[in-house]
């Protein structure tokens, strides 16, 4: 009987009690996951933590409840949360991608632009766009005769 007590009393302090899990999600400040971007971090942890530890993958950590970081450089990221109980530690990480910003440059023919027909432009983009979508508003002065 005695060995049967001391499992049950060491099996007990080995597992946290259900109901106790660690979570968290993020949203980014601007609605924008591309580089530069600022995360907010909130954890959404069950039971009665005592602390917290936040490790980015950007080389910064934090001890805050609900912390911000910023991405400056664009990849992929493992977030991990370390949540502190009273008698042990749970943890959960989740991967946040950060895409690199579209950079969009174009250009035009500026021999053609002051002249009547066709004007060429071009473009140049540093990331793998499938598709352009051109929109030309152009406007004209009104004429007396308008």
């Amino acid at each position: 009987m005695i060995k049967i007590f001391t499992i049950f009393i060491l099996i007990s302090f080995s597992y946290p009690s259900i109901g106790q899990a660690p979570n968290f999600t993020y949203e980014s400040i601007n609605g924008i996951y591309c580089t530069p971007s600022t995360i907010k971090f909130t954890q959404t942890t069950s039971g009665s933590p005592t602390g917290y530890v936040w490790i980015f993958g950007n080389n910064r950590i934090s001890n805050s409840v609900n912390p911000i970081t910023s991405y400056i450089t664009a990849g992929t990221y493992t977030v991990r949360l370390i949540v502190i109980y009273k008698k042990y530690t749970l943890e959960v990480s989740k991967t946040i991608v950060i895409n690199p910003a579209v950079v969009a440059h174009f250009g035009y023919d500026r021999n053609a632009i002051c002249t009547p027909g066709q004007i060429n432009f071009s473009a140049t983009i540093n990331s793998s766009i499938t598709s352009y979508e051109w929109d030309f508003w152009f406007c004209r002065a009104a004429t007396a005769e308008d």
